[in-house]
């Protein structure tokens, strides 16, 4: 018994990343952190996003706010000129000479407005040039060779920028703003134009700040640095080799990503549509991150908890369920030893429970069965070895009636040969009379036996024949008993397919939602993670379903394998049935044969005590006793004859009865392996 359990704890011990425990804590931990880890990250990436997208939105705002401020501060430099342009002291400037005299005046009026007017003037077609204020040195200066007028002339009244440069006088970036001036005729008279101070422009534009070191810049449509944080990059190129001109050059406005003396830098960027200049708001990229990681620390944080949390509660839940298997487990194991008082109990009220009660009733139905079958084994043996002894007892009986039977045929034999020659012998056939009565007498008591023993013997056929019976219904009881079994496995079979078809459907139905949610772009990408989470729960369901399934499948195997044996154990029943009927109908004949034999002897015992009556006319019938000898003769090789018959039969009875005792004995051995 102690090897016995220590095998079956052998048994039902399994390595730990092999046990169902293990998996679940696995796969229901991985099923918890997984889902956090996966929310978590998107949610640090969508607000790392969604802040981005801010700065750069409140970026672009403030360069399109520059660039409004830009437009104003061009509109007052474009009315001032308007304003000089329309004037009739220029536009007449020719044909009037006091005009040279009031446009000096107007010029003067006009650079005072604004401090950031450094010169205004006037260039005439002649080449003669008014410019506020008047203690400018000019020299040999030809106004109408510089590019700010020949681009004042082709642009024909439009307002023609130029480019920033350095001013010769005052080394200062500087930007001129011209117009020519046209006449009643649309003739051109000169050109108006004005210098404006960069450096005001500048500092006003850097003075606005963007985060901890963002700035905004303006570059001109050739790329050249009109305001800058950096006034060594003011009025150059040097942008231009950046990726940020790359992105912004050939675009109205949007954002760009760009490397700035190894600093990773964002910028948003807008064009002015009357002078192509590009407004710039930038910004370190590491700010956009660093605003974010606030909320992602408490993101992170959340998760983390969050995934404790789910680790825990799935710990505890794949345990509950773990203890339940293992329960289940070890009951299935020591039953599959033979122990059918084994019964579970499970601490829960779900499937497990509905298992548990399945399995106590099979149990105990099995234990039932197998008990009455161990009833009907016992009475069986005891009925078969009773019979085969007494099938022994009879054949011996027999043997010793064939042999006295063999006695009288020899005697009565002689007796015929004899009867001519032995009258004088009557003393010695008184003798022999009185021993054929001994023998006559004898023979009618082993008759009398030898039918007791055949009505005992059929009597105790019929016994069998009805214990045969009881041993059939229990046997049939087992058998519809298994086949509930087999047919509850099947009803639990069905519904783990069904658990199945509903988790492929679930499946398919979170499948067509991340579809459906993939059309619905980012508003549906919340709802396609959710879809997914339920398409993977739909396939760890039917993956444990599909587990289960196996198992039902090696019980259902367990109950087919039943079923055969039951099977055979009626078909051995019935050849068991079918041997004591024939025992049955063995023992009526021998009782039929032993009847006659009775009803022959006490013929024989009738005519001996007749002729010792009438010893004194023995001679006198001689012949007739002669007759009566050779009938007698005649009539013992029959009984002889149907002796010997009885002795076969008897023998293959024995047979019979030996045989129903060996599958007697070897069900009771099969019964012995069972715990009840």
């Amino acid at each position: 018994m102690n090897h016995q359990k220590k095998k079956l704890k052998w048994a039902v011990r399994l390595p730990r990343f092999k046990s169902m425990k293990t998996k679940l804590i696995v796969f229901m931990g991985l099923l918890a952190i997984i889902p956090v880890i996966i929310v978590g990250g998107i949610s640090i990436k969508y607000v790392q996003t969604t802040m981005k997208h801010k700065i750069e939105d409140s970026s672009l705002q403030l360069a399109k706010e520059v660039r409004h401020s830009v437009v104003n501060y061009l509109l007052g430099v474009e009315g001032s000129i308007h304003l000089l342009a329309n004037n009739v002291d220029f536009t007449e400037y020719t044909k009037n000479p006091h005009n040279r005299t009031y446009g000096q005046y107007l010029l003067e009026d006009m650079k005072n407005t604004r401090a950031d007017f450094r010169n205004v003037y006037f260039a005439s077609v002649g080449k003669e040039l008014l410019i506020a204020p008047k203690e400018t040195e000019l020299g040999d200066f030809d106004p109408t060779l510089q590019s700010w007028y020949k681009e004042a002339v082709q642009a024909n009244g439009a307002l023609a920028i130029s480019d920033p440069y350095t001013d010769n006088a005052t080394g200062k970036m500087t930007l001129t703003v011209s117009q020519a001036v046209l006449d009643k005729d649309k003739a051109i008279t000169g050109v108006i134009g004005i210098d404006l101070d960069i450096d005001a422009l500048s500092k006003d534009i850097n003075q606005i700040e963007i985060g901890e070191n963002g700035y905004v810049l303006v570059l001109s449509k050739n790329g050249m640095a009109i305001t800058h944080k950096d006034e060594k990059l003011i009025g150059t190129k040097e942008l231009t080799e950046l990726k940020l001109w790359k992105d912004i050059a050939g675009r109205e406005e949007g954002f760009s990503e760009y490397d700035y003396q190894g600093v990773a830098k964002t910028s948003a960027f807008t064009t002015h549509a009357g002078t192509g200049w590009k407004i710039v708001a930038t910004l370190d990229s590491k700010e956009i991150t660093h605003s974010s990681s606030g909320i992602s620390n408490v993101t992170l944080l959340l998760m983390i908890v969050c995934g404790l949390v789910s680790v825990t509660a799935a710990y505890f839940i794949s345990r509950k369920i773990g203890m339940n298997l293992q329960e289940v487990r070890t009951g299935f194991a020591q039953a599959s030893q033979g122990d059918l008082t084994t019964r579970i109990h499970v601490n829960s009220q779900d499937e497990f429970k509905e298992l548990e009660t399945s399995f106590n009733g099979m149990m105990e139905g099995l234990s039932q069965a197998l008990q009455n079958v161990e009833v009907s084994s016992k009475t069986v043996l005891e009925t078969s070895t009773s019979l085969s002894r007494m099938t022994m007892e009879t054949s011996r009986s027999v043997e010793q009636v064939a042999k006295a039977i063999e006695e009288i045929a020899v005697g009565t034999v002689r007796q015929a040969e004899n009867s001519q020659t032995s009258a004088d012998e009557i003393a010695e056939l008184s003798e022999n009379l009185e021993r054929i009565s001994a023998s006559t007498l004898e023979m009618d008591e082993a008759s009398k036996i030898s039918a007791e023993y055949g009505n005992k013997g059929l009597n105790q056929v019929s016994l069998l024949a009805e214990k045969s019976g009881q041993t059939k219904q229990s046997t049939e009881e087992v058998r519809r008993r298994v086949q509930d079994i087999e047919k509850h496995m099947g009803d639990i079979y069905q519904m783990l397919s069904a658990i199945s078809e509903i988790s492929t459907q679930t499946n398919l139905l979170s499948l067509n939602a991340s579809i459906e949610a993939a059309r619905a772009g980012e508003h549906g990408q919340g709802f396609a993670v959710v879809a997914n989470e339920v398409r993977k729960l739909a396939e760890q369901s039917s993956a444990s379903a599909a587990e289960i399934g196996k198992m039902v499948a090696g019980i259902q195997n367990v109950v087919s394998e039943a079923v055969s044996a039951m099977k055979r154990t009626e078909a051995v029943v019935r050849e068991q049935e079918t041997a004591v009927e024939e025992t049955k109908e063995t023992f009526e004949q021998i009782i039929v044969s032993v009847q006659t034999l009775i009803d022959k002897v006490h013929t024989v015992k009738n005519d001996v005590m007749e002729s010792d009556r009438n010893r004194e006319n023995v001679v006198r019938e001689v012949e007739s006793l002669s007759s009566v000898s050779q009938e007698i003769a005649s009539t013992s090789e029959e009984v002889s004859a149907s002796t010997e018959e009885i002795s076969a039969t008897m023998t293959e009875f024995t047979k019979h009865a030996a045989g129903l005792q060996q599958l007697s004995e070897l069900l009771d051995e099969e019964l012995k392996k069972f715990k009840l």
